[in-house]
C-alpha cells in the first residue's frame, strides 16, 4: 500500500494524522512528498480522476507537504535503519550502468568492489569509512555502518553466488 493511501485515511484526524507523519522514516517522507506533489498536480489537470477529493482537501495536502519538506530541511525526520541498525540512504540512478555510477560517485579512494553482474548490479565495500553502496538496476543503497562487524554483515545479507574476499 502506498503512503498516500493510508495518509488518505488518517487524513481527517489531526492526531493520527501527527502520529503518522512523526512516524514516517526519511525515505518514506521524501516519496509521500513527491506523492502528493504528483496527486496536487494530476487534480490541478482532470479533478474528475479524484471525486473523493474537494478543493479544500487539496489545500491541505499542500500545507501537509510543506511541513514534510520542512521537517525534512530541519533533519526532524529519522534516517531508516537496516535490519543490523545500519543507516540506509536510498536513491536512484537513471544516467548509466554500474561503471558509469562507479566513475561518477566512487573517485575517493579505499572503494573496492565486492560483487558485479554485467552491467546492472554492484556491490561496493569502503572499510575506511565504514559504508558500503548498492546499486541494483538503477536503484542505489547506501548503507553507513557503525562498527566494521555490522559492516559485514550488511554485506553478508545479500544472496551472492560466489565466495566474497573481504
Amino acid at each position: 500500500m502506498r503512503q498516500i493511501d493510508n495518509l488518505q485515511e488518517v487524513f481527517r484526524h489531526r492526531t493520527q494524522l501527527r502520529q503518522f507523519i512523526h512516524k514516517l522514516n526519511i525515505n518514506e517522507a521524501n516519496d509521500l512528498t513527491c506523492e502528493i506533489s504528483v496527486m496536487r498536480s494530476y487534480y490541478a489537470v482532470r479533478p474528475s480522476w479524484y471525486p473523493n477529493l474537494s478543493s479544500r482537501d487539496v489545500v491541505f495536502l499542500r500545507r501537509i507537504e510543506r511541513l514534510l519538506e520542512a521537517r525534512i530541511a530541519a533533519g526532524c525526520v529519522k534516517p531508516e535503519l537496516s535490519c543490523r541498525g545500519s543507516v540506509m540512504t536510498r536513491s536512484k540512478f537513471p544516467f548509466g550502468d554500474t561503471l558509469e555510477f562507479s566513475q561518477r560517485f566512487l573517485t575517493d579512494a579505499g572503494w573496492k568492489l565486492m560483487h558485479g553482474e554485467g552491467g546492472y548490479v554492484g556491490i561496493w565495500l569502503n572499510e575506511e569509512r565504514l559504508e558500503l553502496y548498492v546499486y541494483n538496476e538503477g536503484d542505489v543503497c547506501l548503507y553507513k555502518a557503525k562498527t566494521r562487524n555490522d559492516l559485514y554483515g550488511e554485506l553478508l545479507n545479500f544472496d551472492i553466488d560466489h565466495e566474497l574476499v573481504v
